[in-house]
């Protein structure tokens, strides 16, 4: 069917960030229903409907709306916060199939399920989604390539290039109109900005950093500030349109640890802010003695001085050809700000390595109590990137095993989910080893959760550099490869 003619007039027009909203009510079997819309994409087919419903429990209505509200009734568990009286109210007894009109393109809708579970009617989560045709930035980073390549996920395609970019990462604006691209080369150290919102990208500037740039750059919450690691501290720049100081660097916060401003070994690495804005914790390259512990920086933003705190974390091993360095490089934070996630990055065990014998490990950090919580071995190496979906379900990361198989790995990260802060899934994407240095790199998956973008460096028996579209529930490869350039260490999508 079509989504109904009334929702495409009621849509927002304002760009805001796809949230899980909360405002559900736990049901018979003791869980909280999902109530999900599958595919956020405008002209495609898509899905509403209940996920983990009690048994029996099929009846239902989904509230679409354009605004939020937030009314307990007597009659129903849980707040309504999809506003009905701005919307429409669509019966569902099982999956709704729908085709999403191309015209949403750029909306934001809630949506919110209500479903009748024995004598009670119970309230899901709402959600805020953001309907578009997202672009994705692929980072090619050998030096006969420097690249980045946009491409336009709905079609498949190419739809850009732009040349000379020694990036390290993409961050995209919360508004989608920009891409500012870290540039950790020892004769460039700065970030450059991109306006993608036309075809081809505009260059709009190049920001100096203050030190060595190490590799993403994280947006506060209300995208006014871009926090940048370097090699002894965090830039921040001044991302806010409507500021007299738009797109300098406004101070450097420093941290204890610290590297070289042309190599990149130590130092700040990688960072994350909560969802309130109040913490921003920094992963490091450092030297650490195995087996013990490594380090999780968070600096507080909200006290003066932005003081520094260290959080001892485990550590799976540590390379000794280079004295006894330790790499923590990415960093993100659940949606709800309860769990902070670090990867560290792994090596085949051999010689000149000490430990890794399980690969590295995905360490989960309480944000409120700052202890580490737990460490999920991989059984992995070579990692790039971890990233997590809009709506903070899954936390996904692309590798090759400790035989170099590559692979996809989904973490259970939702925080209705039983099973919250485990490994879920082990998704193999090619049965032919790869060389060390080489396979799955970078994951990025779409707004909707639906897709698994995967960068894959190419060698000698992999010989094309390519991007994966994965199926986010299956594990399988649902489009033809897309051919980039060498060594695609990241992507970024559009949210």
């Amino acid at each position: 069917m079509h989504l109904h003619a009334s929702v495409v007039a009621l849509a927002a027009t304002s760009l805001l960030a796809a949230q899980d909203l909360g405002g559900g009510a736990f049901a018979s079997h003791g869980r909280v229903p999902r109530f999900v819309l599958d595919r956020w994409i405008p002209g495609s087919p898509a899905t509403m409907q209940f996920v983990d419903a009690p048994s029996g429990a099929f009846v239902g209505a989904a509230i679409v709306s354009a605004g939020t509200t937030s009314l307990p009734l007597p009659f129903l568990m849980g707040p309504l916060i999809a506003d009905p009286s701005t919307g429409v109210v669509l019966p569902i007894a099982g999956p709704l199939g729908l085709t999403l009109p191309g015209q949403l393109h750029g909306r934001s809708l809630f949506l919110q399920g209500l479903l009748v579970d024995g004598a009670n009617l119970v309230l899901t989560d709402a959600t805020q989604v953001n309907l578009l045709r997202p672009l994705a930035v692929v980072g090619c980073q050998r030096q006969t390539a420097n690249s980045l390549l946009i491409i336009d996920v709905a079609t498949w395609t190419q739809v850009d290039r732009i040349g000379d970019s020694e990036n390290g990462s993409i961050a995209i604006s919360p508004d989608r109109a920009r891409m500012y691209v870290c540039e950790p080369g020892s004769q460039r150290n700065r970030v450059e900005v991109y306006d993608i919102s036309v075809q081809p990208a505009v260059h709009v500037t190049s920001i100096a950093n203050t030190g060595g740039v190490r590799y993403r750059g994280e947006f506060a919450p209300d995208g006014k500030r871009l926090y940048v690691p370097v090699h002894d501290g965090v830039d921040v720049i001044d991302t806010d349109p409507a500021s007299p100081t738009y797109h300098t660097v406004l101070q450097k916060i420093p941290t204890p640890i610290t590297g070289s401003p042309t190599t990149i070994f130590t130092g700040p690495m990688d960072v994350a802010i909560t969802p309130d804005g109040s913490k921003l914790f920094v992963a490091y390259g450092e030297n650490a003695t195995f087996p013990g512990n490594g380090t999780l920086g968070v600096i507080d933003l909200q006290a003066s001085g932005n003081p520094h705190r260290s959080i001892p974390i485990t550590l799976s091993g540590v390379v000794t050809l280079l004295g006894s360095l330790a790499t923590h490089h990415s960093v993100r934070v659940s949606r709800d700000g309860q769990f902070v996630y670090v990867l560290e990055f792994g090596f085949r065990p051999g010689p000149f390595v000490n430990g890794f014998t399980n690969g590295s490990s995905l360490k989960v950090v309480d944000a409120i109590s700052e202890v580490e919580v737990t460490a999920i071995a991989t059984n992995g190496m070579g990692q790039a990137e971890i990233e997590m979906d809009f709506l903070g379900r899954n936390l996904w990361l692309a590798q090759t095993d400790l035989g170099g198989t590559g692979e996809l790995l989904r973490f259970d990260v939702d925080r209705r989910s039983a099973t919250r802060n485990t490994l879920a899934n082990r998704y193999q994407l090619d049965p032919v080893p790869f060389a060390a240095g080489a396979g799955p790199a970078g994951s990025a998956p779409t707004a909707d959760g639906s897709r698994v973008l995967v960068t894959v460096i190419e060698d000698a028996t992999h010989p094309t550099p390519q991007l994966l579209l994965v199926d986010a529930s299956t594990g399988a490869v649902v489009a033809p490869p897309l051919p980039v350039e060498s060594l695609p260490s990241t992507v970024s999508c559009q949210q």
